[in-house]
């Protein structure tokens, strides 16, 4: 799980996407960068878990990233906490 400025983010990939540990992190790697690039469209305090599919392998990292703000902003405001509540 990474955590950075009170956001956290985890991944859930399993052995079903692929056998090869080697390729498992390298797939959170390329997700976890694309969240990185985009931590200002997450909100304060914001926590989530990615559930990886089998079709990411076929995704470059421009597209993972916007797989993240399509999902990020599909999610209406409602589904985020405001300022200083947690879930």
């Amino acid at each position: 799980m990474k955590k950075t400025e009170n956001k956290a983010f985890g991944a859930i990939i399993s052995k079903k996407i692929s056998k090869k540990a080697v390729l498992r992190n390298q797939i959170k790697r390329r997700l976890f960068e694309a969240v990185r690039l985009n931590m200002d469209i997450f909100p304060e305090g914001f926590r989530g878990i990615f559930l990886v599919k089998k079709n990411i392998l076929d995704k470059k990292e421009g597209e993972i990233e916007e797989v993240i703000k399509t999902l990020c902003f599909s999610t209406s405001s409602k589904h985020f906490p405001s300022k200083g509540q947690y879930l």
